[in-house]
């Protein structure tokens, strides 16, 4: 976050050197920590922003990608000489099964057929629990963490023997299942995406006592029917006045977070011009949490360690909109032109 502060700063003067530096960070982001894809938007926003300022497009965007083509080609080269492979493995596909443990699918239409009833079979169970056992979003997300990584870790390699795959064709064939599942169930998918973009803004994972006690309960009344493998999660109970002052920030974060993109896209959308270098940041700051919570929910389950990695743009975003916001619709002694 530290890199994104400065990224956001250094490109207050709009100079070439300032642009190349976005691009490095960008690259560099990404090579740590592959969902930083998600502050792609970052370059395209202020391409776009160059456009309706009228200001030299070319080469400001051939200076943010030869930066990131740089990163890029140090990151490969490190990794050559570390791993002897110019790319990493992916885990794309180990990431979507999690996802799509409660999705109705025809095993038939898959590219392994015998992987995927046994995925049924196995899934058949917890499924009904969840529809059983599980009222409103905080406990869909709840119950939803028992199964994410039960199903990609511990149950992923008794499927993929059912078709005999290889060890080392085995990310490729996750990858063509999770796919072929999204395709024929892709309101399934869209449904545990929503579920964990409630759980990232919401931090649903903490929760006050009388919820954790109810919620618990029905655990341990249901803990016989679970398969063995499976360690129910049980979430700790929060102090009521913690809990109450977190959701209350979140509430105020989401808010502002919205309302800055909306001012932000009207502008640069709907009256076609650019945003001024004090509400871009904003603008910039707002989109980057967004499209951060968004990768992360569509790719992994919600954890509260991922949406705690926003929380200092939280902060600053929160604090920073509302004196702007303040300063420029509602400062009545503001001089105005």
């Amino acid at each position: 976050m530290l890199l994104v502060g400065l990224l956001l700063k250094r490109h207050g003067s709009e100079q070439i050197g300032s642009i190349f530096i976005i691009g490095c960070l960008i690259a560099w982001l990404i090579l740590i920590k592959p969902v930083s894809w998600a502050f792609i938007c970052v370059p395209v926003i202020l391409i776009l922003n160059f456009i309706l300022s009228k200001k030299t497009v070319l080469k400001r965007t051939f200076a943010m990608l030869l930066g990131a083509a740089l990163v890029f080609s140090a990151g490969s080269l490190y990794r050559f000489s570390v791993h002897q492979s110019w790319t990493s493995g992916s885990f794309l596909g180990n990431q979507l099964i999690g996802k799509l443990a409660f999705a109705d699918f025809d095993p038939e239409k898959t590219p392994y057929p015998a992987a995927s009833k046994h995925w049924l079979t196995l899934m058949e169970q917890s499924k009904s629990l969840r529809a059983q056992h599980t009222e409103g979003l905080n406990e869909q997300f709840i119950f939803s963490l028992n199964i994410y990584d039960y199903l990609r870790f511990r149950k992923m390699p008794e499927i993929l023997q059912q078709a005999d795959i290889p060890q080392n064709e085995q990310g490729r064939a996750l990858n063509e299942i999770a796919f072929s599942i999204i395709r024929q169930a892709p309101g399934d998918y869209l449904n545990d995406v929503a579920i964990n973009l409630f759980g990232l803004w919401t931090l649903a994972e903490l929760q006050p006592a009388s919820m954790t006690q109810e919620y618990n309960l029905k655990i341990a009344k249901i803990r016989p029917e679970l398969l063995d493998e499976i360690t129910p999660y049980r979430p700790e109970p929060q102090n009521l006045w913690t809990f109450a002052a977190i959701k209350l920030f979140l509430a105020i974060a989401a808010t502002v977070n919205l309302i800055v993109i909306f001012l932000g896209l009207k502008q640069l959308l709907v009256r076609l011009n650019p945003l001024p270098s004090e509400g871009l940041g904003l603008f910039l700051m707002a989109v980057m949490i967004q499209s951060y919570f968004l990768l992360t929910a569509s790719l992994q389950a919600g954890l509260i360690r991922y949406a705690i990695t926003a929380w200092p743009l939280h902060l600053a975003l929160t604090i920073a909109a509302t004196v702007f916001l303040f300063d420029h619709y509602f400062n009545t002694s503001r001089p105005t032109n």
